[in-house]
């Protein structure tokens, strides 16, 4: 129920910023300015929270806020094309805060796209696979750098130094995001994009952290992985 809550005040407070840029026709004339205004707003946001990710520790004030305003605004509008760059940056911009309660807010949102819009599943899931990837060349989470300790008694060292259980989280809520997605897919190219996501997820193992610690995920997604590959095997 908050989360319905929330939803139908997030529209509401996008359909009251046209009514208040409607009534100052001196600023905008036309439902397109009215618009591209709306859509920069947006995407100046979501810019924002990704460029002073690594240097405000209170980004997550207002990561929320940007992500559900941007996604009433993708609803309202419903236009796929035109939109994409705001589409881009609300799947982007967790994977780039790279925190738990970050990535939770995010696919609370795509959920809700989804379920608004079932013509963006497409979509989502090209910009899905595109953040993976970028996640992948930044060494994040289950593909963090960690120094190799020949000596097995140098684990627990390197549990307390370098990775913890947090920095894993949001690959894990991804992975059950798609896990979850793979249960309702019924559109063919939806199902290719998760493929395409899935085999480039582990096409290059040697990225995969070699810490103890992400054993848990990376056995998650591989088995995610199979279980997937089985499941399109039976439906062919």
């Amino acid at each position: 129920m908050n989360m319905i809550r929330l939803q139908a005040t997030q529209i509401a407070k996008v359909q009251s910023y046209f009514t208040i840029l409607l009534e100052f026709e001196q600023i905008v004339k036309t439902e397109r300015d009215i618009l591209n205004q709306v859509e920069r707003r947006c995407v100046q946001s979501l810019r924002n929270i990704i460029n002073n990710a690594a240097t405000d520790s209170t980004i997550l004030c207002s990561f929320g806020e940007a992500l559900y305003f941007a996604a009433s605004f993708l609803i309202i509008t419903r236009q796929e094309k035109r939109y994409q760059e705001c589409l881009n940056l609300i799947v982007r911009a967790p994977f780039v805060v790279h925190k738990t309660e970050a990535m939770q807010v995010a696919i609370s949102v795509w959920r809700w796209i989804l379920n608004s819009c079932p013509e963006l599943q497409r979509q989502l899931m090209i910009e899905l696979k595109d953040a993976w990837i970028w996640s992948m060349e930044k060494r994040l989470g289950i593909y963090s750098q960690a120094e190799e300790n020949s000596d097995p008694f140098m684990i627990r060292i390197g549990l307390a130094t370098n990775l913890n259980l947090h920095d894993l989280l949001p690959h894990r809520l991804v992975v059950d995001f798609l896990y979850e997605r793979s249960m309702v897919i019924d559109d063919l190219s939806e199902q290719h994009e998760l493929f395409a996501i899935l085999r480039k997820a582990i096409s290059s193992p040697h990225l995969f952290s070699n810490h103890p610690i992400t054993f848990g995920s990376r056995f998650k997604l591989l088995l995610f992985c199979l279980q997937f590959a089985n499941q399109v095997r039976n439906e062919n």
